[in-house]
């Protein structure tokens, strides 16, 4: 059985950190600028943006609602309250026995036990394992749905979160519904989020595809392998990613490979679940940029691993090709309406994800919104998704949903 972690999220507390020390330092100087009037304006102006960093920080690293950690931590209390109610019941049956006399006891075993049968009290019934209270082993954390609700887990990154980015996994029952002849599936279906902020393919194949499978799940959606790529052409992130995750090995498009036959082997071989894997979104909308050229090999590595899982295990992989459909969407509005300005540089990602995360969560602006103020379509900043971008994740689902249910 396995053990949940709590979320990891440190470079959300390392930025707060740094957020709380210059709210700190901006209250001192304000405090001590006595006379010196613009001083403590511009220490009342940046002791505001780091209050709102801090705000939005914190919003930004809570987990989405029905997020995995949240079912699992439920299930696993409920395991436990069961538990619990599993030994009251053997210690009120070993009361009630000891109430017997041995003369009762035998009376009773002469009835209950067939001739020529050895009789055994209800002690060495409990004792000798013959009636088993634990769960056998490798049973998963869960319930099973018992057959009421079907159970669809997304397994991804921040892109799957949806914190930081359009929240395409919250949408697609609200889609489903909107769809003719879809209201029965959206009532039956069960969503559970197992999207995580700056993961990479090896922590989820290590942990979190067996995050999933513990939901025992019908259907599962992989979007994984933004933060891997972006490792090869930024030295630091490959530093952060590899710190992060304590991953041994270099980050390089072979391992990637190899994660992601990890993943769908690990699902398809210890569960019945129907599996969609997706090709991940541009880095950037500059689409000739060296950034999104190790896209395109990483998702010609996705179709390869969709195709091989598709000709071993007929009828249970389907390739949704996320990145095809988002580009189209890109070069269709370019077409009608040229960007105010160059798509912006993914270089400056975390500035850019910083401060529309401020914009997002203090000032009420939507990502579509920051996203055209840089220059984007269908990205908020350079590497998440807008309402645009989420939306066409979002109806790749409920697509594929409609063909398997």
């Amino acid at each position: 059985m396995g053990t949940v972690r709590k979320i990891d999220s440190r470079p959300f507390h390392w930025f707060s950190l740094a957020a709380i020390i210059g709210l700190s330092l901006s209250i001192l100087v304000w405090a001590y600028s006595g006379k010196y009037k613009t001083t403590a304006l511009w220490a009342k102006l940046w002791g505001s943006f780091f209050l709102a960093l801090y705000y939005a920080l914190r919003q930004g690293s809570r987990a989405p609602k029905n997020s995995v950690y949240e079912f699992l931590q439920k299930q696993e209390q409920r395991q436990k309250h069961e538990s619990q109610d599993q030994n009251m019941t053997v210690a009120s049956l070993e009361d009630t026995e000891d109430e017997y006399s041995v003369s009762d006891e035998a009376s009773i075993g002469a009835i209950m036990t067939p001739a020529g049968s050895s009789h055994k009290s209800s002690h060495e019934f409990w004792s000798e394992g013959e009636v088993s209270l634990s769960l056998p082993d490798g049973a998963p954390l869960c319930n099973d749905n018992g057959g009421k609700r079907a159970r669809l887990v997304c397994l991804g990154d921040s892109i799957t979160q949806g914190s930081i980015s359009a929240n395409w996994v919250s949408a697609i029952v609200p889609e489903l519904g909107r769809r003719k002849g879809c209201s029965n599936v959206a009532s039956s279906l069960e969503v559970i989020n197992n999207g995580q902020n700056n993961i990479s393919t090896h922590p989820t194949a290590d942990e979190r595809a067996d995050w999933t499978l513990q939901c025992s799940p019908d259907y599962v959606v992989v979007l994984i392998g933004t933060n891997d790529i972006r490792c090869p052409v930024d030295d630091g992130w490959h530093h952060i990613i590899r710190t992060m995750w304590k991953i041994e090995e270099e980050v390089t498009l072979e391992s990637m490979e190899k994660n992601l036959h990890k993943i769908l082997n690990e699902l398809l071989q210890r569960s019945s679940a129907k599996i969609a894997i997706s090709t991940i979104p541009p880095i950037g909308e500059d689409l000739t940029s060296t950034w999104n050229q190790y896209v395109c090999l990483y998702n010609k590595a996705v179709k390869r691993v969709a195709k091989e899982t598709q000709q071993r295990e007929k009828g249970r992989v389907t390739l949704l090709d996320l990145h095809s459909a988002l580009i189209s969407k890109i070069e269709l509005e370019r077409e009608v309406k040229q960007p105010r300005r160059a798509p912006a540089s993914p270089k400056k990602n975390v500035q850019y994800c910083l401060l529309q995360m401020i914009g997002y969560y203090v000032l009420g602006f939507s990502w579509d919104a920051m996203g055209a103020w840089i220059g984007n379509v269908v990205l908020s900043d350079g590497t998440h998704l807008n309402e645009k971008g989420g939306n066409i994740m979002r109806d790749l689902v409920v697509d594929w949903l409609q063909q398997e249910a």
